[in-house]
């Protein structure tokens, strides 16, 4: 993995699939230590990343009370676990 992969993979394992998180909030919850391999990481990057996860729709973003905050998307189920459930 690439240094922008383990930043997506540890942006993603911060937020929440229950609470939507501003951004102030998901940079208190990065994980300090993880977070230290990367001295150049700041705001305009993180917020490039969220930008480009909601894109990829693994994200959402919603305004509350006029904050941006982004919250995590439970995955699609496939036809077959679809299907599986039903039994």
């Amino acid at each position: 993995m690439n240094k922008d992969e383990d930043l997506i993979a540890l942006i993603l394992s911060t937020l929440s699939f229950y609470e939507p998180m501003t951004l102030e909030k998901i940079i208190l919850d990065l994980d300090s230590e993880s977070l230290s391999r990367y001295p150049q990481f700041g705001r305009d990057h993180l917020e490039e990343i969220l930008g480009q996860l909601v894109r990829q729709k693994s994200i959402k973003m919603k305004k509350i009370e006029g904050d941006r905050t982004w919250i995590r998307l439970f995955p699609n189920k496939s036809l077959w676990q679809k299907w599986k459930s039903l039994f």
